[in-house]
């Protein structure tokens, strides 16, 4: 009876302890930044002389096309859905574009609709010049183009950042099924595809910089928030909130560059600060079309009309007036809220961006789950590109949450926050993609030393995921 005991106790404490171990691996594997952060030793010219890249880049695009072509075509095809595609805002954009079609490049529209900027217009306008304004399905070609482009530069810049084959592909499936997406894409003539394009190319050259901080990085960074300033408004807090995060990242670089010699720092701090005003010569240039008729007609570059209601009222009725002019000021909302309002309005606007749209837009919330997945491995590893990532989105969401009272939809609020997604989601994928490898090289050493010796050369080979994954994707 006592050997019994004892034999029980003691396949307890073992299972006890192999529990533990397990766990202490996988927390062990989950901080080291290797599992996450592979080498930085392939290439652009690498990877495109592996047969695996393209045709992994081919079935999405085939995935993509016939998906969202599918869409479009019973969308233009459907009276009641045909009409939806083309009412509301997007009449407005389709009566610019036709400005623009007729050689109208005065940007006189912004008398009137001072909220509305002229990318997406211009990207209409050939389409209508070409085919006339009532052809619906070339008209939405062009979002499904947009889209397009967004997949085609989503699967590089993820192969180029983590270089591993299924996390490009599975980010990039989680970007074509997304509803959200599918929707503005085939059944609307909006501005999130153009929007989710050029903000997802400044958060892959956004992590590129903070990695190798080339000059060139961030002059793609001021050209592509440019680009998403003249698609839409919000774009101008997505600038400030790049660009203020990267100036902390460079500004403590310089400081800390202990032991330097003064002539040195000095040196690089001209480097950057003449690469800064590149950006900023960049950014100016590319917004022209932005903020020279707005200065021309109300002598404010960064006028946009009633949208600046939504910031002091606690209604959409009452922001939405359709106005040129602004009729509420921040004077207003003070008279009329206290400190405690105040609060409730930020908390509501946190809950209601960060948890409630993504709970009714994203059906089945696996990409949100990811998200959040990575934006916790990033705090864990201390992964300086991501949780500098992590402020931009914050800082150039606040706006959006404070204004999410007073309009409340989830177009806005979701459609910013969606690239951010898809590159944490990326960054979990790639953890775990990092765990498995490191997993199965833990058993296979297991194996064949009768388990000794097997955390040292499991943490020499976790520093090799990226050579090891796309070996192996590109056997098959």
């Amino acid at each position: 009876m006592h050997v019994v005991q004892v034999c029980h106790v003691e396949v307890v404490w073992r299972g006890t302890m192999s529990v533990a171990s397990h766990l202490s691996f996988y927390f062990k594997a989950l901080r080291s930044e290797e599992t996450a952060s592979p080498p930085s030793v392939i290439s652009f010219a690498i990877l495109a002389r592996r047969r695996a890249t393209w045709l992994w880049m081919a079935f999405l695009l085939l995935a993509y096309v016939v998906l969202n072509t599918s869409i479009l075509w019973q969308t233009v095809h459907h009276p009641d859905r045909a009409l939806k595609m083309q009412s509301k805002d997007s009449r407005q954009y389709i009566e610019i574009a036709h400005d623009f079609a007729q050689g109208d490049f005065s940007m006189a529209y912004v008398q009137n609709m001072p909220h509305r900027q002229p990318l997406y217009s211009m990207a209409l306008a050939p389409v209508i010049k070409l085919w006339g304004e009532d052809n619906l399905l070339m008209l939405g070609a062009v979002n499904v183009a947009a889209g397009l482009v967004l997949l085609v530069g989503l699967y590089w810049g993820l192969l180029l950042i983590f270089g591993r084959y299924l996390v490009a592909v599975l980010s990039c499936l989680t970007y074509i099924a997304n509803p959200f997406m599918v929707d503005k894409i085939a059944c609307r003539l909006m501005t999130e595809p153009l929007h989710a394009l050029f903000l997802t190319a400044l958060i892959l050259l956004f992590l590129r910089y903070v990695r190798y901080g080339q000059r060139y990085q961030l002059w793609g960074i001021a050209a592509a928030a440019g680009a998403d300033y003249l698609v839409r408004t919000n774009g101008l807090f997505v600038a400030a909130a790049a660009f203020g995060a990267l100036l902390l990242h460079d500004g403590w670089n310089l400081l800390k560059r202990e032991g330097t010699a003064v002539e040195k720092t000095f040196v690089q701090f001209q480097r950057k600060a003449l690469g800064y005003l590149g950006a900023a010569l960049i950014f100016v240039v590319t917004t022209a079309p932005s903020w020279l008729p707005r200065y021309h007609y109300f002598r404010n570059p960064i006028y946009h009309g009633y949208l600046s209601n939504f910031l002091w009222v606690d209604s959409y009725e009452q922001g939405h007036t359709g106005q040129a002019r602004s009729d509420f000021g921040w004077k207003d909302y003070a008279s009329h809220h206290d400190l405690r309002e105040t609060a409730a309005r930020w908390t509501t606007g946190f809950y209601h961006v960060y948890y409630d749209i993504p709970r009714h837009t994203e059906h089945v919330r696996i990409l949100y789950f990811l998200a959040v997945g990575g934006l916790v491995v990033s705090i864990l590893q201390r992964r300086r590109d991501f949780c500098l990532l992590t402020g931009c989105m914050f800082v150039q969401m606040l706006p959006v949450v404070w204004t999410s009272v007073s309009n409340p939809g989830p177009r806005v609020p979701y459609g910013t926050m969606f690239p951010f997604e898809l590159a944490f989601a990326a960054l979990a994928l790639n953890c775990l993609a990092g765990l498995v490898t490191a997993r199965k090289s833990q058993f296979t050493i297991s194996g064949a030393n009768s388990g000794c010796a097997g955390s040292s050369n499991l943490e020499k080979d976790s520093k090799q995921p990226l050579q090891n994954d796309l070996t192996v994707m590109a056997q098959h």
